[in-house]
């Protein structure tokens, strides 16, 4: 970046000064005239004409200089005669942008990504076409509010006011961004209007490479001649697919291997700043005894809560790493308990990036879990930003409009993360219902103390014309319905926008029809995109009402068996005398759906669980899991089975069991994977039959504290079908989200296990 010091200043004077071409006229019109250097860059030379083009349509006569009409230089980017001008003392722009006041002369500078087309490319800064867009909008009275030429307002022979020397501003967030990928703009056209917002996206914010240890690559290349560079796992070198994937993490060997193959990778590609490694797949550990001899080992959980080693491997290749390239940027994966424990043993610096997956927002959510992570985070000197809000990729085209809670959700992480990048539009979404959300988005990343109501009626009376009043209720009515919602996890259709609760948003939209001015263009699109939405809604009002009233949260009292049950005998639950009978409902509309059924009883020692599959493809059942306590078994065809004894559901034991009666056990404590496993104990066993597949577990109480009884627990069932290849994402059942705690039933124990509790015993595995 530039830097003007004495010395670099009369070297440029004395260039100015036998060269008259040091600067070269872009535009001279009226009073004023546009100046670039002569070899502009891409960057400069866009924002001359963005600077061209407004000012030319906004003037018709002389531009009114603080009352005066002298003629005036505008000077974008440095040039011999810029400094000939008075701009000497310009200093050091890293990370900024600014507009710098001689008299009647303006000066727009900023940090510029070398070589960047800032119309080919939303990443990386452009900081002189920023001075350029933040001047047309502060002083000269732009507004942009859609991509493409229409959709932007003018403020015609608008006065310029500027008393000051300089405006260099400080936004509330470096990284400025809006997603866009839109079939009714283009890229360039969306690249264009996210610039004209001065969103900034800086390069340390995305990977140029990516460096994963596929099993298809390292094994080819290492597993004949350096078996050791993979995990060890039973006392064998391991190389599968994931969490079974990554290397040994303390062999020095694949440290300097790993180093020098993304050297290479720089090498080859000079333009290559930022290495990601490791993708976003849970990871196991190796066993060897270097790496269970490790001092990162006593930080870590049992195979994927193991931050600590995880990183300390990624440090010590981005150390050698830097001996050849000092520059060169890394960013982490931003998925699993890696990411979710930052690591204390080593510092990872600012040249290190960590994106904040903050899951699906909530309005009533206080974030607190991912203001504390970005803080942990930050304590290892890196930089964060912003992942998931306010992207919805379990929304698809729906209308989410809720710019007051992307205000609040902002205003808790200013001064803690850099910053976002990310919007609810994605492909399928029609523009019209993100519009609004991304203009103000914009406002609210450069200043998050912007008033929404104020920037919402701008924006209403700029694209409905004549209706303004109607749209600012109708937008206001569709962010209260958002609002009111307690989960982001169900349907929306079933919760914030069911059919019923649309109805005056839909008035509020046909009341304005009635009033837009007919020269709107931006009215019709939206209207037509929530009159779809609008009848798809109460289309599947029918499927949604069975939804909605299937699974209420109940509380499931646990009936005492007055006779144990006899695992000796045939499987058949169905046949348990006295146990509950609980039928599975699907939480989404599917097409295939299949019914499960749930048995559950207890008696004086045990917790009895018989599960039935109905299943139209029983030869077809993954199976994958032959072996207890290992392998992902919630990847076959399963149920999993969540106890949460806790009052305050901050510890629970997941249990997953497939159609072969083959079980894991995972318990967490405070969020993190704790031990339990082996030390678990649960007893199986299956049948299949034509169609449907049987389990029943016997699950001993004395595994658990004896006070866990004094309450209710939150308990929940749930399916996943992997046998038809048309579901083969999972179908999860039995009411509610697997992930949201909050919306399981409630499990009551007999009053007979008061009178049992001296043969609890009281077992812990936290």
């Amino acid at each position: 970046m530039f830097k003007i010091f004495s010395k670099v200043v009369l070297l440029i004077m004395f260039f100015a000064a036998i060269n008259v071409l040091a600067g070269k006229v872009f535009e001279n019109r009226l009073n004023y005239q546009i100046i670039l250097p002569d070899n502009p860059t891409k960057v400069q030379r866009f924002a001359a004409s963005e600077l061209k083009k407004i000012l030319g349509r906004t003037y018709a006569k002389a531009i009114v200089l603080n009352g005066k009409t002298d003629e005036i230089t505008f000077f974008v980017g440095f040039s011999g005669n810029a400094v000939i001008a008075g701009f000497t003392n310009v200093p050091p722009m890293k990370g900024k942008f600014g507009v710098f006041r001689k008299d009647s002369k303006f000066l727009f500078f900023g940090e510029d990504h070398k070589n960047l087309d800032p119309v080919s490319s939303r990443y990386n800064s452009a900081g002189t076409l920023s001075a350029v867009h933040y001047f047309l909008k502060k002083y000269v009275g732009t507004n942009f509010y859609f991509p493409g030429d229409k959709g932007y307002s003018l403020s015609l022979e608008s006065q310029l006011v500027f008393k000051g020397a300089t405006d260099i501003p400080k936004p509330s967030f470096e990284v400025r961004g809006v997603y866009h990928s839109s079939r009714e703009f283009s890229r360039k056209e969306l690249n264009i209007f996210a610039r004209r917002n001065l969103c900034n996206i800086p390069f340390w914010g995305k990977a140029d490479y990516s460096y994963y240890y596929y099993p298809e690559k390292w094994k080819k290349r290492f597993w004949k001649t350096h078996p050791d560079y993979f995990m060890q796992r039973n006392g064998k070198p391991v190389c599968g697919k994931y969490p079974l994937h990554v290397p040994c993490f303390n062999n020095p060997a694949v440290i300097k291997q790993t180093a020098a193959d993304i050297i290479s990778a720089i090498n080859r590609k000079p333009s290559i700043r930022v290495v990601r490694m490791f993708c976003d797949a849970p990871i196991n550990q190796c066993h060897c005894a270097r790496c269970k001899a490790a001092p990162e080992r006593r930080y870590c959980g049992k195979d994927m809560n193991q931050g600590e080693e995880f990183y300390g491997f990624q440090k010590k290749v981005i150390d050698l790493v830097h001996e050849a390239f000092p520059d060169i940027y890394f960013i982490s994966q931003s998925k699993g308990n890696s990411y979710s424990n930052p690591p204390k043993m080593v510092k990872m610096g600012p040249l290190f990036s960590v994106e904040i997956l903050t899951r699906r927002p909530s309005s009533l959510s206080s974030y607190s879990k991912y203001v504390e992570l970005v803080k942990k985070w930050n304590a290892t000197g890196v930089r964060t930003l912003l992942k998931s809000y306010p992207r919805y990729p379990a929304f698809k085209d729906y209308p989410i409009m809720n710019p007051k809670f992307l205000q609040q959700y902002l205003k808790r992480f200013v001064g803690l993360a850099s910053g976002a990048y990310r919007s609810d539009l994605s492909r399928k979404t029609p523009y019209a219902f993100c519009a609004r959300g991304q203009f103000i988005q914009t406002r609210l990343l450069f200043d998050v103390n912007a008033d929404v109501g104020r920037l919402t009626a701008d924006f209403c009376r700029f694209a409905y014309p004549g209706a303004e009043k109607e749209m600012i209720a109708f937008y206001d009515e569709m962010e209260r319905l958002f609002s009111k919602s307690k989960s982001m996890w169900d349907d929306p259709l079933m919760t914030i926008y069911y059919a019923g609760k649309l109805k005056k948003a839909m008035s509020l939209l046909d009341a304005a029809a009635k009033k837009v001015k007919k020269d709107s263009i931006w009215f019709k699109p939206l209207e037509a995109a929530f009159k779809k939405f609008y009848a798809e809604a109460w289309r599947k009002k029918p499927q949604i009402d069975v939804l909605r009233k299937a699974a209420p949260i109940k509380t499931i009292a646990v009936p005492m068996l007055k006779t144990p049950i006899n695992f000796k005998d045939k499987v058949a639950p169905e046949m348990w005398s006295g146990a509950l009978k609980e039928k599975f409902y699907p939480s989404k509309l599917y097409k295939n759906f299949q019914k499960s059924l749930a048995y559950i009883a207890c008696d004086k020692e045990n917790l009895y669980l018989g599960l039935v599959a109905f299943e139209k493809y029983t030869k077809s059942l993954k199976q994958t899991c032959r072996k207890n306590h290992s392998g992902a078994v919630w990847g076959d065809d399963c149920f999993e089975i969540m106890l949460v004894p806790a009052k305050d559901n901050s510890r629970y034991y997941q249990i997953v069991v497939n159609s072969l009666g083959v079980y894991r056990v995972l318990f967490r404590k405070n969020g993190k994977q704790c031990r339990v496993g082996k030390a678990f104990k649960v007893q199986t066993r299956s049948r299949i039959a034509k169609d449907r597949w049987l389990v029943e577990l016997k699950i001993s109480l004395k595994q658990f504290d004896s006070d866990d009884f004094d309450h209710k627990w939150r308990f929940n069932i749930f399916r996943t079908r992997a046998a038809n290849v048309k579901q083969a994402s999972g179908l999860r059942i039995f009411g509610g989200s697997y992930h949201n705690l909050n919306q399981y039933h409630y499990l009551t124990w007999p009053k007979e296990l008061e009178q049992e509790k001296n043969f609890l015993s009281k077992l812990k595995f936290w």
